[in-house]
Formats: C-alpha cells, structure tokens, sequence
C-alpha cells in the first residue's frame, strides 16, 4: 500500500543570472514500512 506518492517534480533556482535546476522530473513513492531519508 502507497502512504507517499510525488510525480514529476521540478525545482528550479534563480542564482543572479544563473538558472539551477535542482529536481527535475522526479518521481518518487513509498510504501508503508518504507524508511527514507532526504540529504541536503
């Protein structure tokens, strides 16, 4: 069973005249029981 579910994100930085992009198209789901952890 899903408890999480993310599509397509995008995310994009605007650094003076420098576009970042820093997710793009990601897609991610978890199920229960699932342990994830997100690093920075």
């Amino acid at each position: 069973m899903k408890v999480v579910e993310i599509n397509d994100v995008h995310k994009t930085y605007h650094d003076t005249e420098v576009e970042v992009r820093a997710v793009s198209g990601v897609s991610l789901s978890f199920e229960k029981g699932d342990f994830a952890v997100i690093v920075r």
